[in-house]
């Protein structure tokens, strides 16, 4: 991702970060103050940060080296953040207190690899998160929405369904706790400053947004590793 597009998405990252904060907080709390964490597919930082007050430590991995050099500048001291694979975590099993991904499975080609990770290196007993936007329930109007997101962002892989998401933290030995589906208003225009499209490509993928303003969906799910 080039340097524009990243840095516009640590400054909606900070826009967002206090609403974020509130959210991971009441879904993850009570926190203790000492946990380890872990996020994985990073980003330029948010579940990172919006973990960083309430726990001991945290790591944060992604496999954009510009994305991990925009969050070293602004990490509060104790997140630490490595460029890394989440589909192959460094890190050995039962490391983690508190695992999670946010809006990175409809990135990758093998999402379920990175559920099995975050399960994989989560103590028996800790919870994980996993956030993404999801699947149209209707066919058409999801491959409407494929056809979009391919064009718009070379990063995109595939938009998953809420019980594909189940079913991955299930397989991974993953206990589900909770599950929610936010609505989330999304601006074409921001979206397509996100990743930096502009002149003739712009004009081009603006043409297959479903219009100026669209609402999506974003599904919050909390798992417990089992023994």
């Amino acid at each position: 991702m080039n340097e524009a597009a990243v840095q516009r998405r640590a400054q909606l990252q900070r826009e967002r970060a206090a609403g974020l904060g509130v959210r991971v907080a009441e879904w993850l709390g009570p926190l203790t103050g000492v946990e380890r964490a872990l996020d994985s597919g990073c980003g330029t930082g948010a579940l990172a940060f919006a973990l960083a007050s309430g726990v001991g430590s945290v790591v944060g991995v992604d496999a954009d080296s510009a994305s991990i050099a925009v969050a070293q500048a602004r990490a509060p001291a104790n997140v630490e953040l490595r460029v890394d694979d989440a589909t192959q975590l460094p890190f050995a099993d039962a490391t983690f207190d508190l695992a999670g991904c946010l809006r990175v499975l409809h990135h990758v080609e093998t999402p379920d690899r990175v559920v099995a990770e975050l399960a994989r290196v989560a103590r028996v007993g800790a919870r994980v998160l996993v956030v993404d936007q999801l699947r149209d329930a209707d066919p058409v109007v999801a491959e409407a929405n494929e056809r979009f997101e391919r064009a718009r962002d070379a990063g995109h892989a595939r938009l998953l369904g809420r019980g594909e998401i189940e079913a991955m933290m299930l397989a991974a030995g993953l206990e589900l706790e909770r599950d929610e589906t936010v609505a989330e208003q999304i601006d074409t225009e921001v979206f397509l400053d996100l990743v930096g499209l502009d002149g003739d490509d712009r004009a081009r993928v603006r043409t297959l947004a479903p219009g100026e303003s669209y609402t999506i969906e974003v599904g919050w799910f909390l798992g417990r590793r089992r023994a």
